[in-house]
């Protein structure tokens, strides 16, 4: 703290007004610390999709009530890149950096753009689809086929080399009697079911 024995008003009123403008630049360059650090919690800076955070879960909340409030059906897509892990073992990080950048992109022409397309954690992403007409097994399945079809249309570039890319994905159509917690553990259960066919299929065939 300065010191202000022996100063006059005027002096003292311009150490206090000193003081003053050094507070300020320092809450100023505190808010803006707390911006940037906010913005990197709410966006993967990955693929440019919001995080799933405590963010995210109000912004689903919003999403189901208004949904529920005009009598509008809500889908829950589940999806997770294959084989990541081999993908960063194989051929580095990067590589499985790009490889989540493209099924990201990937995903985006068959997904609307009022779809809630988020990123869940590591390999895995969720979206919200909000339809006013109820959509039937065959339209979802239909929908499923879409996303799997376009990922494999794009596979990973590396260099000369074409990297095949895949999801597995599950999906539920929401129940406004339930949670949307209890909801999302159910379509990420059909996911991991949806993998596991996958992963018996590559077994059997493995074998023949």
């Amino acid at each position: 703290m300065p010191k202000t024995t022996g100063l006059t008003a005027a002096q003292r009123l311009k150490e206090a007004n000193k003081k003053m403008l050094q507070d300020l630049k320092a809450q100023d360059k505190l808010i803006s610390v707390l911006k940037d650090q906010l913005n990197q919690a709410a966006v993967d800076h990955l693929t440019g999709l919001p995080n799933y955070n405590k963010l995210t879960v109000e912004r689903i909340r919003q999403i189901v009530h208004q949904a529920e409030r005009v009598s509008n059906y809500l889908i829950i897509f589940y999806f997770d890149l294959d084989g990541l892990r081999k993908i960063n073992t194989d051929y580095g990080h990067e590589a499985g950096d790009n490889a989540l950048r493209r099924v990201v992109d990937s995903m985006k022409k068959v997904l609307r753009a009022s779809d809630y397309f988020i990123r869940k954690s590591g390999d895995e992403f969720l979206a919200l689809m909000v339809m006013k007409k109820k959509p039937s097994d065959f339209d979802l399945k239909a929908m499923t086929k879409r996303l799997k079809k376009v990922v494999a249309e794009n596979p990973l570039e590396l260099g000369k080399k074409l990297i095949p890319l895949s999801i597995s994905v599950g999906h539920k159509r929401y129940s406004y009697s339930s949670d949307f917690e209890r909801e999302f553990a159910v379509a990420d259960g059909l996911l991991y079911k949806d993998k596991a066919r996958k992963n018996e299929a590559i077994k059997t065939d493995k074998k023949k």
